[in-house]
């Protein structure tokens, strides 16, 4: 809420877009699959792809499952962090891209 003893001032901020932004209390590891019917049954996760530079390979990512980080969430949330893929065997070398994951509108429980 913002307070003001000028009421005029306050109605210029009726329709201002604010973005409001907090770390979570613990990390959240999601499972990728390979093809979009997978990712829909929870099926075969991914495993590992061998590429070339300019390939493209699209890795899908099912709903998050948990309320705890869903709970309350509202039309135009997301969740911002990074998505993290080994270059090589060991894991030793690696590619890390920034990744935002929008919540979907709830359902609404009867």
């Amino acid at each position: 809420h913002i307070r003001h003893e000028k009421r005029d001032l306050l109605d210029k901020f009726t329709d201002t877009l604010v973005l409001v932004s907090s770390k979570l209390s613990s990390t959240i590891t999601i499972d990728t699959y390979s093809s979009h019917s997978e990712a829909l049954v929870s099926g075969k996760k991914f495993g590992t792809e061998c590429g070339y530079p300019g390939k493209t390979v699209p890795v899908y990512i099912p709903p998050v499952n948990t309320d705890k980080h869903t709970k309350g969430a509202t039309l135009g949330q997301y969740l911002q962090g990074t998505a993290t893929f080994a270059k090589d065997d060991q894991g030793k070398r690696v590619d890390v891209y920034t990744f935002k994951y929008i919540l979907p509108e709830l359902s609404k429980k009867k």
